[in-house]
């Protein structure tokens, strides 16, 4: 968190200038790439300590009831494959997961209750609001001649409240799995874009 925090208030700087260096460009990509990775392995881990928290009769309810194409975040239209992706201009992937990365920084506080000890209760959250000012700047640089940032990013899908205040197994679970699938999609449309910036550091 702690580099994150140094890094991105210099780049705000830089980008209120009008000039971030194409090096700084690049490594804002990768940090951003690699942050993504680190929280969708969080997310992973999280629903897995759920799951084991479960006694047998929630995990039966849960398995019986539980219909991942259900999520809120689903208005936002996004590539479903690798050959979408790829169609897809720069600009469009990252507005993608910025308004990913928006519409959970809210309905996440609904993990605080399930986060191990090793992790503050906001950490997922803050973690979110990290990255969405990162490729918020991101944008700002490829948005050049064109509309601004307020414009061109739209409003974040509309998420039920009562997922906070529910504390239902089978609600709580729903959540986290919709929130695993979608970091794990910016974490492929980041890897992407990042690929597209600097080829040279992506495998063959």
């Amino acid at each position: 968190m702690a580099k994150v925090c140094l890094l991105l208030p210099a780049l705000l700087v830089l980008s209120s200038m009008g000039h971030v260096e194409p090096s700084e460009n690049q490594r804002l990509f990768r940090h951003a790439a690699d942050r993504m990775k680190s929280l969708h392995l969080m997310a992973v881990n999280m629903i897995s300590d759920f799951e084991n928290s479960l006694d047998f009769d929630d995990r039966v309810e849960i398995g019986s009831n539980f219909l991942l194409s259900n999520c809120f975040s689903d208005s936002i239209q996004a590539p479903t494959n690798r050959e979408e992706i790829q169609k897809s201009t720069l600009l469009k992937v990252l507005r993608i997961s910025y308004q990913l990365l928006v519409s959970w920084e809210y309905p996440s506080q609904a993990f605080s209750g399930t986060l191990t000890n090793s992790l503050k209760p906001n950490a997922i959250t803050d973690r979110l609001t990290d990255l969405k000012m990162g490729l918020r700047i991101i944008i700002m640089e490829h948005l050049t001649g064109q509309s601004t940032v307020e414009e061109y990013l739209s409003a974040p899908a509309v998420f039920d409240e009562s997922y906070l205040n529910d504390g239902a197994p089978g609600k709580i679970y729903s959540l986290m799995a919709c929130f695993r699938r979608d970091i794990h999609r910016v974490e492929t449309f980041l890897r992407v874009a990042h690929c597209r910036v600097s080829p040279k550091e992506c495998l063959p």
